[in-house]
């Protein structure tokens, strides 16, 4: 499957070009000098032969910039993911241990998240809907993938999964699948007729940077599709039957948090008082189980619009979708029948084009 994909991808920390390499052919070429390779017998190496990327077990290829082994006399140890911002290898690989915890603590087999597989699966399903609804001819990119719940609605289409999880790709049997970051998207500029990005973004070091690559990566005239997690949603329940749910997500998140470190509780508690002094557009939430804290950001939706026009996008549509019933496995025919996901939705989503 990897020669289907070779043509478009490209090295995240040089932006070349990529091809394949043997085990063989690289100690041939570098048999006057000492390096240290990792495991498998073919690798992936750009034009200037700088990095040297690998293979994961489930034979996809990892194009984390922190991952590439530097063939170079200097070992480079940091990427610039924007001009005004540039991260360190350390800081990014920290980034990828934390989510790697998180994941696997939702094992996607038994009880994802604190729901059951069918219900997880159904509550994709709606954040989902608008996106399918509106996709383009041609091929996808769907950029923070995690296991793979909207390839159902692309059946038949080039799909390309991108996601910085290991974890979640492990249980993503797609064809087509790439370890990479939305900020610095492994792919070569104008590859892909749509790109969505449904509920990853706000788990990104660097926003405007990965909206600016998610739009690199679209071809002119193509669709880009994106949800994340509304900043007013908890307001919009409060005068709401469905205020129940912000309540026990409130009484749900307190026990974890306490039971994971009480001092990430004291933490938030102060935190969000500080969010209504300072009235932030981007509100951060504590993820980590310990010291680090991993931070799901949730959007004002003017804010992240902005954002997308920032970049050149054309924005026709918008709204909210998707369901959040946090531990609350209701059956499906109450949700359908009094939940307004339009209304009461945990997403807002945005349909643009790009000239």
């Amino acid at each position: 499957m990897i020669s289907d994909l070779i043509e478009i991808l490209m090295c995240p920390n040089t932006k070349e070009k990529l091809s394949l390499i043997s085990r063989n052919k690289l100690l041939e070429l570098w048999k006057n000098r000492t390096i240290e390779l990792p495991e498998g017998e073919e690798f992936l190496i750009n034009e200037s032969k700088s990095f040297l990327y690998r293979f994961s077990p489930l034979w996809f290829p990892i194009l984390l910039p922190e991952e590439g082994v530097p063939l170079e006399t200097i070992k480079k140890d940091s990427v610039a993911l924007s001009d005004s911002q540039t991260i360190s290898f350390s800081t990014l690989k920290k980034h990828k241990e934390n989510l790697e915890v998180l994941y696997r603590k939702d094992n996607y087999i038994s009880k994802p998240a604190g729901r059951t597989p069918e219900r997880s699966a159904y509550e994709s399903t709606e954040v989902h809907k608008p996106a399918a609804e509106n996709l383009k001819p041609g091929s996808v990119l769907d950029a923070g993938c995690g296991i793979g719940h909207f390839r159902r609605f692309t059946r038949g289409r080039f799909h390309l999964m991108l996601d910085v999880s290991e974890t979640n790709l492990s249980y993503n049997f797609a064809p087509h699948k790439v370890l990479g970051r939305t900020e610095c998207i492994p792919v070569r500029d104008g590859s892909f007729d749509n790109v969505v990005s449904l509920r990853s973004l706000e788990h990104c070091q660097d926003v405007q940077t990965s909206i600016a690559e998610l739009a690199r990566c679209l071809k002119p005239g193509g669709r880009f599709i994106v949800t994340c997690w509304r900043e007013d949603w908890p307001a919009c329940l409060k005068s709401s039957p469905w205020v129940i749910t912000n309540i026990y997500y409130f009484i749900l998140k307190a026990v974890i948090l306490a039971k994971r470190n009480p001092r990430l509780l004291v933490d938030r508690g102060l935190y969000k008082i500080k969010l209504k002094k300072t009235k932030s557009a981007e509100v951060a939430v504590f993820w980590d189980k310990d010291t680090q804290k991993i931070f799901a950001r949730r959007f004002n939706r003017e804010d992240f619009q902005k954002m997308l026009e920032k970049v050149g996008l054309k924005i026709f549509k918008k709204g909210y979708c998707g369901i959040e019933t946090p531990g609350m496995n209701l059956p499906n025919f109450i949700i359908e029948r009094y939940f307004d996901s339009e209304k009461y939705g945990l997403f807002f989503y945005f349909i643009c084009d790009k000239p």
